[in-house]
């Protein structure tokens, strides 16, 4: 089956097959020097069957060229209900997810294939702050961050909410400066995480009124979380390239390179993860989202919350459920502008409003001098030229008259007209029975 094919062979396959080719055309985009689509179109994931999918706007191949995004201001819109729907895609338990990593890491024993070193010189893509460590020592950094986490925050209780009325449907948003809690009672604020080994057996959810100590925040816990999920991801990666280079070392002649993403998925098959969880790794690896710092500025990195869910499915815990959108248009028109020239075309696209346009301020005040005003003679120009193709309209008249009777109206509207809004028929059940009857007959 051709979904089956590792990236490599799939490369040789379209080469070799023109009807291929010709069904699906996308899979010889590289090759295309004038490409058009939709606005949709260019925030999805364009998947050439032999690569990765990827984000053109975020791919060598927008590399110097150049982009026309027309009715700039309002792709806007297009652009954000985009962002959000490929961020709400991602659906993970990041507790679950956390705890299965662990428990690998724990009891596993990898091949010594996966721990085989590769000269550092080509691991450039390695993230810089563990490039330096070998695969062993990689996986021996993150057991013990895993363990000192698990232990820290009684990962081995499940979390379950206590005390929340569900039934109310108010909600409190509360900002202490560092975190927004949303909760549905306006005298509590903050959200408390205490294991209780002697009754229940889990790590209990509560809303308190007064701040716990760090430790017992539900905030802390997530983010220590967090933060050894994108650590372990960035050991994927390590381990990935890692084993990427040694399989291609030890290719010979005519043999096929090993591709990232081949490594990449063999690594995540490695640990035995579900099917899930090896889902989320692979695209937080591929889109790049788990490095970034949703600490910077909004406007740039977008912002990422936790929804902690309830449901009759899974009574005896509560799921924590991450959703990041790591990027805002903004970015993304940055992004674009800064290994493309960009050029928005549209009537209003220059209009001073966030709203129903971008933050064109705080685009300018990132791009510096790459930020390009129309100069006022090509306004001028553009405005003559406009006038020119007016002209024509200049010897056409349009009279209008007001039809202020049923004269305007067709005969079958004038009959529905009779029936429906005058006082010739007064029941309204007689009349809805009349309308039907006349619609059916007018119909045959």
């Amino acid at each position: 089956e051709f979904r089956r094919v590792l990236f490599r062979s799939k490369k040789k396959f379209i080469k070799n097959n023109e009807w291929f080719r010709k069904l699906y055309p996308i899979c010889e985009m590289e090759k295309y020097k004038v490409i058009f689509m939709t606005t949709k179109k260019f925030c999805l994931p364009i998947n050439l069957f032999y690569r990765m999918p990827f984000y053109i706007y975020d791919d060598k191949i927008l590399k110097n060229s150049v982009v026309f995004i027309d009715e700039f201001d309002s792709s806007k819109k297009v652009v954000l209900d985009q962002i959000i729907e490929n961020s709400l895609k991602i659906d993970i338990d990041i507790i679950s997810l956390f705890a299965n990593i662990h428990y690998v890491l724990q009891g596993q024993i990898f091949p010594k294939d996966l721990l085989r070193e590769a000269d550092p010189n080509l691991l450039d893509e390695a993230d810089e702050d563990i490039r330096h460590y070998s695969s062993v020592e990689i996986l021996q950094l993150n057991r013990q961050k895993f363990e000192l986490c698990y232990n820290d925050h009684n990962i081995q209780l499940l979390l379950k909410s206590s005390g929340f009325k569900p039934e109310d449907n108010r909600k409190f948003l509360f900002d202490d400066g560092n975190y927004l809690t949303i909760i549905n009672d306006n005298q509590k604020k903050y959200l408390k995480v205490l294991a209780d080994e002697n009754e229940s057996y889990t790590n209990s959810l509560t809303a308190e009124k007064y701040r716990p100590i760090e430790k017992n925040l539900l905030q802390t816990m997530l983010k220590e979380v967090y933060g050894c999920v994108k650590f372990f991801a960035r050991g994927i990666k390590f381990l990935s390239l890692n084993y990427l280079n040694y399989k291609n070392t030890t290719k010979t002649g005519y043999q096929h390179k090993y591709t990232y993403a081949d490594a990449l998925m063999t690594v995540l098959a490695a640990f035995n993860l579900n099917g899930e969880n090896r889902d989320y790794l692979f695209k937080i690896l591929t889109d790049g989202t788990y490095k970034v710092d949703n600490d910077e500025r909004f406007t740039r990195k977008g912002f990422k919350f936790t929804e902690v869910e309830d449901s009759d499915q899974h009574s005896l815990q509560s799921i924590a459920r991450p959703f990041n959108f790591a990027t805002t248009p903004e970015n993304l028109m940055i992004l674009i502008a800064q290994s493309s020239r960009l050029i928005g075309v549209s009537a209003t696209a220059s209009m001073k409003t966030v709203i129903g346009n971008y933050d064109l301020d705080y685009i300018e005040f990132v791009l510096g001098s790459n930020y390009i005003h129309i100069a006022n003679k090509a306004k001028e120009h553009i405005e003559s030229e406009f006038k020119k193709t007016q002209t024509i309209y200049e010897s056409i008249n349009i009279k209008v008259n007001l039809i202020d009777d049923l004269n305007g109206l067709g005969l079958k509207c004038r009959i529905f007209y009779i029936i429906n809004c005058t006082s010739v028929f007064t029941n309204w059940a007689r009349k809805a029975i009349i309308s039907g009857r006349f619609r059916r007959l007018w119909s045959t």
